[in-house]
């Protein structure tokens, strides 16, 4: 519960530290950064908290080692919501959350032994929180695939991996509303991964590994907004990411989604 309240409020934060001075007219590299960050950060809700799940997921389901057949793992859906409270003033906002996904396990074919050779996932999310300064609502979609899931596979001694391979996209698009001055910030973040490992064990963080992203949207009455960016996991140190946008360079904590220099 404690996380799912940090990632809801994570993009109002975020709204309020990188909107400047009504008279801009688009969002800056920097500010565009903070939003990339957080759309890919842990505790903000982003692309390695549905990888993490994922893996957590598929890599502790028995059927990796007991079947032969193309299989659903998983195929369900998770809603919550509750209030915002304040000491002095009771309840003063709510937040929602929804996300429903899918893991497919597929076999290889042909001349037995038989194993799993590729673990399929889709999903789709939403959530919103609604104080009485901010607003913000965000919803959004993935497709990954998992590969080189076994370290040795013979038949029936399958044995998992440490490291999964991924590749895939995630979408997050997302809309923050400063409710003091109207301010407005819609935006929709696309990151396209490639070749990226992920712990099976531990941490189920991301190792190592390289996406695409782009990065769009509009301040309303100020201008229009794109970007492309690189983003390489696991550099200069193991938890951080560096992400290249027009010539800066910016590193980001993959944990919280945040830029830390």
């Amino acid at each position: 519960m404690k996380k799912l309240l940090t990632l809801l409020l994570a993009g109002v934060l975020l709204f309020v530290s990188s909107c400047k001075d009504d008279d801009e007219n688009s969002i800056s590299p920097d500010e565009a950064a903070a939003l990339i960050a957080a759309a890919v950060g842990d505790n903000s809700g982003g692309a390695v908290s549905y990888v993490g799940t994922t893996v957590d997921v598929a890599s502790n389901d028995n059927q990796l080692k007991s079947t032969n057949t193309e299989i659903t793992l998983v195929d369900s859906s998770y809603t919550d919501s509750g209030t915002f409270t304040s000491n002095t003033d009771g309840v003063i906002g709510d937040w929602n959350y929804f996300w429903s996904f899918t893991h497919i396990l597929e076999y290889a074919s042909g001349i037995a032994p038989i194993y799993p050779v590729k673990i399929k996932t889709d999903f789709t999310y939403n959530g919103a929180v609604d104080l009485p300064r901010f607003s913000s609502s965000h919803n959004g979609s993935g497709e990954l695939s998992y590969t080189e899931l076994a370290a040795n596979a013979q038949g029936s001694n399958f044995v998992l991996d440490s490291l999964w391979l991924f590749n895939g996209t995630f979408v997050k698009e997302a809309t923050f509303i400063n409710k003091v001055n109207q301010k407005t910030i819609t935006s929709k973040t696309t990151l396209n991964f490639d070749d990226c490992q992920v712990y099976t064990d531990g941490s189920k963080k991301i190792k190592t590994g390289f996406a695409r992203v782009t990065i769009k949207g509009e301040v309303p009455n100020k201008g229009e907004f794109e970007y492309n960016a690189t983003l390489t996991f696991g550099i200069p140190i193991k938890g951080q990411g560096v992400l290249e946008i027009n010539g800066n360079i910016y590193t980001f904590s993959v944990e919280s989604g945040e830029i830390v220099k």
